[in-house]
């Protein structure tokens, strides 16, 4: 009898030894593998391995977060209901109620119900103590961080791998505003609407000095939430102000919605066989459409060639009108005629139209009289 208590205790004690061990083994992997520090003055989270910095994450804290002190991280969750009736994903807890999580979503489990205008705090104080991430960077701590990892709070300032850029959302197309860009789900539409072929990273990133820096979703969640409102080309195959003047048809729909264009090139355009960018010319270089600020006013119209051998070419102007044309009625309402020029290599006219939507046809010929080149290109006056 003496016997078996004696080996019950032992059994205990052995139980109680191995989970103790397995413990303090977790919490010794953790400081071995990774460390997390919080600077909460700087909303900068920053993940050590084996001491040395390998990532950062901009961060929103609140008015809770820790100033100071080690925590060791305990449960983790896919998604968690947070203070607020809101929830967020990829949840670790670091202490008591403090958690590492995305920005807050409305609805539980639905990731098309981020608070966009909370998203767009991100790198501020915003919380109300947790310390909210974009997904991927959430995700990033749930997937790699073994629970018994060591987060340490500080207000010092300092961030050893600096601060990493912020998107600002808000002004994105509704069918993206609601879904985090970072978020790597398949369905998320900032990685599939607004792209196919008129989105190319590389492309955009050479074509624009400005975002050289940036990486492949910096780019994404550039051109979809500023680009395409700018006229900016992100692709050599399309070309968003090229296809909105090549397809007037389309201008009473869509006006200058430029989300839109594109969009219907994605999904019906490309299919339909339209034209999306202008085809290289190997005479006409480029030409100018814009209102003329002059005495009169009006509207500047010009092309240039890439050279004017001897001044031998000549240039002509056709302008249509495209109400008349809707219209079936006379549409040419303008020429400049077979120009030549004197020195340089354009030709230049202020022309004054009515309010509408025109086209203007470029032509170079030789000096035996030739055609040698022609472009077309719509502009709108609507001032």
């Amino acid at each position: 009898m003496m016997n078996k208590k004696i080996n019950k205790r032992i059994i205990v004690f052995l139980t109680v030894f191995v989970m103790m061990m397995t413990f303090f083994t977790v919490i010794a992997k953790a400081e071995d593998e990774y460390t997390i520090q919080v600077d909460v003055t700087l909303n900068v989270v920053t993940v050590f391995q084996n001491g040395e910095p390998i990532k950062a994450m901009t961060c929103s804290t609140g008015s809770a977060t820790p100033r100071s002190g080690t925590y060791r991280t305990s449960d983790k969750y896919e998604w968690r209901t947070l203070i607020g009736g809101v929830s967020g994903q990829y949840a670790t807890r670091i202490t008591g109620q403090i958690l590492f999580h995305s920005v807050p979503y409305t609805r539980y489990g639905d990731k098309s119900s981020l608070e966009y205008w909370e998203y767009d705090k991100l790198g501020s104080a915003a919380s109300l103590g947790c310390v909210r991430l974009s997904v991927a960077d959430a995700k990033w701590i749930y997937d790699n961080c073994p629970s018994g990892m060591s987060v340490t709070f500080t207000t010092s300032g300092s961030a050893p791998l600096g601060k990493p850029k912020t998107y600002k959302i808000a002004d994105a197309p509704a069918d993206v505003i609601g879904w985090d860009p970072t978020d790597p789900d398949e369905n998320n539409p900032w990685l599939n609407n607004y792209q196919g072929v008129c989105f190319d990273a590389d492309y955009y990133r050479e074509k624009y000095e400005e975002l050289s820096d940036y990486s492949d979703l910096d780019l994404r969640v550039h051109w979809i939430t500023t680009g395409i409102k700018e006229g900016k080309q992100a692709s050599e195959g399309f070309d968003v102000n090229y296809y909105k003047n090549a397809n007037t048809d389309l201008k009473e729909e869509y006006g200058d919605d430029n989300y839109s264009y594109v969009s219907h090139y994605i999904t019906t355009g490309a299919a339909e066989g339209r034209e999306a960018v202008e085809a290289p010319h190997e005479y006409i270089k480029g030409k100018c459409q814009m209102p003329y600020k002059g005495e009169g006013g009006g509207y500047l119209i010009g092309v240039e060639t890439y050279d004017n051998p001897n001044q031998s070419y000549m240039y002509e102007m056709l302008i249509l009108d495209c109400t008349l044309l809707a219209q079936d009625k006379p549409a040419w309402i303008y020429t400049t005629g077979q120009c030549g020029v004197a020195s340089g290599n354009a030709l230049w006219t202020v022309w004054q139209p009515q309010y509408g939507y025109y086209w203007t046809l470029f032509r170079i010929y030789d000096k035996d009289g030739n055609m040698i080149d022609e472009a077309c290109y719509g502009f709108a006056n609507i001032y």
